[in-house]
């Protein structure tokens, strides 16, 4: 039997209650992520207590958008959470590929190649050619 910290009981309890919070209007979790422990960009203080590290987590979910800020109430109200963040995700489509198609080469495969036609469309970036503007009648370099 694998012998289970309090500081990991803690999280899996932070997890659970942030999940309950989320299915309790109707959301659907799609996945967790943990990123792992690392120090915080500058010290936070939550509660009278200075933080530099954190243990970084990302759930990616389904949500009635009329409830969202009261989700982030709720996660913000939590003792346990330091800074609970929810972003929305713009222009979210599903990738659909096959194995076969990730094992060809960069430039056979169907992503790579709309990239290409894209920047085809607009332009070049060095579109603009170089002129001498500083009023020599030759290149001083």
């Amino acid at each position: 039997m694998p012998i289970v910290s309090s500081f990991q009981a803690e999280l899996a309890s932070v997890l659970k209650r942030t999940a309950e919070s989320i299915f309790e209007k109707g959301g659907i979790i799609r996945s967790i992520s943990n990123i792992g422990q690392k120090p915080t960009p500058f010290k936070i203080s939550k509660n009278s207590k200075p933080y530099r590290e954190a243990c970084y987590f990302i759930l990616e979910f389904n949500y009635p958008p009329t409830e969202i800020n009261d989700l982030a109430n709720t996660i913000n109200r939590d003792v346990d959470v330091i800074r609970g963040r929810i972003f929305p995700q713009i222009n979210f489509k599903p990738i659909e590929c096959t194995f076969e198609e990730e094992m060809r080469p960069a430039p056979y495969r169907s992503e790579v190649q709309e990239m290409m036609a894209n920047r085809k469309i607009r332009g070049t970036r060095f579109s603009k050619k170089f002129q001498y503007n500083n009023g020599l009648g030759y290149n001083p370099l």
